[in-house]
């Protein structure tokens, strides 16, 4: 299987989190088939702090990965394509600038 592979640029979790959150209205979730990723995304949440009572950075726990799976789609969706590899037309990848909306 032909694979191209591409590291996304390196951005905070912040910003990472807004990226999946514009991508969030597009999306379509295939209920039988993403049961476990929607359960992660709805779980996802922040420590907080004790002294300040706010939420700081996002909790590492056993629904973060299936989170943060989603929030590596949100930077990435651009560079997606459902042409095959081998096909030299490829359709340029759409240019949403997500660290601006």
């Amino acid at each position: 299987m032909k694979r191209r592979v591409t590291v996304l640029e390196m951005t905070s979790v912040e910003e990472g989190i807004k990226a999946a959150r514009l991508l969030w209205p597009s999306v379509y979730f295939d209920l039988n088939r993403t049961v476990r990723l929607l359960e992660c995304l709805k779980r996802y949440r922040r420590a907080i702090n004790q002294a300040t009572n706010e939420a700081t950075t996002p909790l590492h726990d056993e629904y973060s990965h299936g989170a943060d799976m989603f929030r590596y789609i949100g930077q990435a969706v651009n560079l997606m394509s459902n042409t095959p590899f081998d096909n030299e037309d490829r359709r340029e990848p759409r240019r949403r600038n997500w660290k601006t909306s």
